[in-house]
Parts: C-alpha cells; structure tokens; sequence
C-alpha cells in the first residue's frame, strides 16, 4: 500500500514541479502579471498539499475513531521530541505549523 501511495505522491509532485517550473504554460499565461503568477503557484501549492493529504489519510481507512485517536495520543509524545530537535521544523515551508 505504501508503495502505491510514494508512487502516487511522487506523480503529483512531478506535475507540480513541471507547472510552477514553467514548462507548461499556456501561451495567454505568459502575460500575465507578476502578481498573477504568484497567486497561481500558491493555488497549485495549496491542491498539492491537499491531495498528498487526502492519499496519506488512506492509510488511516481501517482504524475507527477511539483507534485514531489512540495512535494520536502515543505518537503525540514521539514527534514532539523529534521536531525539538529541530531536525523537522515546526512550521513547514509552507507556512503550515504542527499543533501537538
């Protein structure tokens, strides 16, 4: 399963970079402003993070709500020492934060 997920995840993240990275550009985009541009990558960022989300909470399919909950609360502790040692930052480059 996790494989299929990687391979999934892999694909969106190679359309995304061919789009912000230029390569596919319609001929009416290349007018557009600065501005413009900008707001199109942040969109485009913003539905990347939301469909690796939505394929990573399938891993999660199985376990009904005490389960989940459960497995927050024992890996809770877990990645609070891991993003002390600022090894993951707690806000991501997306300006996104973990809340723990």
């Amino acid at each position: 399963m996790l494989g299929v997920l990687e391979r999934q995840i892999e694909s969106l993240w190679q359309i995304f970079i061919l789009i912000i990275g230029g390569d596919v550009l319609h001929h009416d985009e290349t007018i557009r402003s600065p501005e413009w541009r900008i707001r199109r990558q942040r969109l485009l960022l913003e539905d990347v993070e939301d469909r690796t989300d939505r394929v990573a909470l399938t891993a999660y399919d199985g376990l009904d709500d005490e389960q989940l909950l459960q497995l927050l609360d024992a890996l809770a502790p877990l990645a609070r020492a891991v993003i002390a040692t600022g090894d993951i930052p707690q806000v991501t480059p997306i300006g996104q934060r973990f809340e723990l």
